[in-house]
């Protein structure tokens, strides 16, 4: 028994293998997460396992070519090195950049790493690219509700997202919702085929998003607005049970600080719930184990900006993940 990796979800897995190799992934029935469903990344994912490209043994590069070692020899050279950095340098040279696909433990780990050598420099916000609002943020950016709440819902605007690619398993929850009457809203750059009715849906160019939302938010006001925004506007207004969600892209937005406050007021014009769809396995559990940065240490962005002499990469490639 398992759990996914790869998305917000969690859904609920079977992992087989036979003479210690994964042969299969199947679905282990939750009805208040996956049900008995699993997306095609969770079912195929496994075959990157047996990958030739994976390393089967730590390596060190010496004189511009990687030899193999032992585990001793591996975390005393990282040890090594880290220890001269900061004692040369200064800690605030050392920085850890990690996936937000990694386990809890593993980010938890991470951090106090980090932090016990002297540095703050600690993020898993990889692709967000606007942290101004970081000051301000309290709590994790959660869901907002239960994931079994979702198809009980009336109304759901959905601001930046490419649903099926993203949260295979949370469409299908909000298809279900379609079916039984609920009227889907969405904000978006991509004009995606969502497999289920679209009450109202403004698609826009990427930096169009703000004032876009903005529009929703005034007509909940009692403003005059175009036609759309309207239309949405008096879609959140039915029913008792009603959502706003941010999704991947306008977590990953360079305005996302705007998106986020809009957001937010329209879920409370409007009497809703106010979320966010994670954009990865632990997006949340990395804000609980403090995989980010505090006081003095710089963000993901702020660490690529301002190059460190060392960094610990937890999981990730910089030049796929950031």
């Amino acid at each position: 028994p398992s759990v996914s990796p790869h998305d917000g979800l969690g859904a609920n897995l079977s992992v087989q293998t036979k003479n210690n190799r994964v042969f299969r992934v199947l679905p282990r029935d939750n009805e208040e997460i996956n049900e008995c469903w699993l997306s095609d990344k969770d079912r195929f994912a496994y075959e990157g396992l047996n990958s030739a490209d994976r390393l089967q043994r730590p390596m060190i590069k010496r004189n511009g070519e990687w030899h193999e070692c032992d585990w001793p020899e591996a975390l005393e050279f990282v040890a090594a090195g880290l220890k001269r950095i900061r004692d040369e340098q200064g800690e605030e040279q050392i920085a850890a950049l990690a996936s937000p696909h990694a386990t809890l433990e593993e980010l938890y780990l991470l951090q106090k790493l980090l932090r016990g050598i002297g540095s703050g420099n600690v993020d898993h916000r990889l692709r967000q690219s606007d942290f101004s609002a970081d000051a301000a943020m309290q709590g994790a950016s959660w869901l907002g509700m239960k994931i079994a709440e979702l198809d009980q819902l009336n109304s759901v605007l959905i601001v930046g997202s490419t649903l099926r690619a993203d949260h295979p398993l949370l469409a299908h929850r909000l298809r279900q919702a379609v079916k039984h009457g609920a009227e889907l809203n969405l904000i978006n750059p991509v004009d995606d085929d969502l497999l289920c009715r679209v009450a109202n849906k403004s698609i826009v160019a990427p930096d169009a998003m703000v004032a876009t939302l903005d529009q929703v938010r005034r007509a909940l006001a009692g403003e005059s607005v175009d036609a759309t925004a309207q239309a949405i506007a008096a879609s959140l207004k039915q029913g008792e049970r009603k959502a706003v969600l941010l999704g991947n892209l306008a977590q990953h937005h360079p305005r996302y600080a705007e998106l986020h406050a809009l957001a937010q007021q329209v879920a409370e014009l409007a009497g809703a719930r106010f979320g966010f769809l994670g954009e990865a396995a632990n997006s949340v559990g990395a804000e609980l184990a403090d995989a980010c940065p505090r006081g003095d240490g710089l963000n993901a962005q702020a660490m690529l900006a301002a190059p460190r002499r060392a960094y610990l990469m937890l999981h990730a490639e910089a030049e796929l993940d950031c």
